[in-house]
């Protein structure tokens, strides 16, 4: 996704989430999409994809999940040098961890399990993985064009409710930092990083 798509995306979660009422008296700072694969680098050791554990407990999607492509041979082979990993299009952000059992693979882990649906928010009271209720549903393309000409208007708001798919309370999330990585000045890459208290930190992607 280009950077000016990305943006469109970021602007459009943000207003769904003012309007749904989603909000509890709270003040929105941030939304994040899920765009791509994480790189995890759990207690030194690199996988790209993460992928969470079979056995982990997570919600279903009814959605496909999407055809990413795969991160380049220059990623997934650890041959980069530094920070080049950030310009692998492919990888939405990174997970840093000193294991598996932290928030920051909590976090990322329902992201994953929202087939490119489910979207951080941040606010000044609480974290969270949230999707729209007709992507749990797996309404269909075709299905939603039909319902702009429905008349069902609560069937419609309905399908656009959000779910709260898993969230933390702001004390379990020490800062987050607007980070920027790059060769220079001229071509660099945003992501916000969500540091938790737990040590672990999640980086994602951020509009240019």
């Amino acid at each position: 996704m280009d950077d000016s798509l990305f943006k469109h995306k970021v602007e459009g979660l943000t207003e769904s989430v003012d309007k749904t009422g989603w909000l509890r008296d709270e003040t929105l700072q941030a939304v994040r999409p899920y765009t791509g694969h994480f790189l995890a680098l759990v207690n030194g050791e690199q996988t790209v994809p993460h992928k969470p554990a079979e056995d982990a407990e997570l919600p279903k999607s009814g959605m496909k999940p999407p055809k990413w492509p795969l991160p380049s041979e220059l990623v997934s082979n650890k041959e980069f040098q530094r920070d080049e990993w950030a310009y692998d299009p492919s990888v939405n952000g990174r997970i840093l961890t000193a294991d598996l059992d932290r928030d920051a693979v909590r976090c990322a882990n329902h992201l994953i399990a929202g087939h490119g649906n489910a979207f951080l928010v941040s606010t000044n009271r609480r974290l969270a993985v949230v999707i729209e209720q007709q992507d749990v549903d797996g309404v269909s393309a075709m299905t939603r064009v039909a319902g702009l000409f429905s008349k069902d208007k609560e069937a419609k708001e309905a399908r656009k409710e959000l779910v709260t798919w898993w969230e933390i309370d702001r004390s379990r999330l020490r800062a987050v930092n607007a980070v920027t990585y790059g060769r220079n000045l001229s071509d660099l890459r945003r992501f916000t990083a969500f540091v938790f208290a737990d040590g672990s930190v999640l980086e994602m992607r951020a509009p240019h």
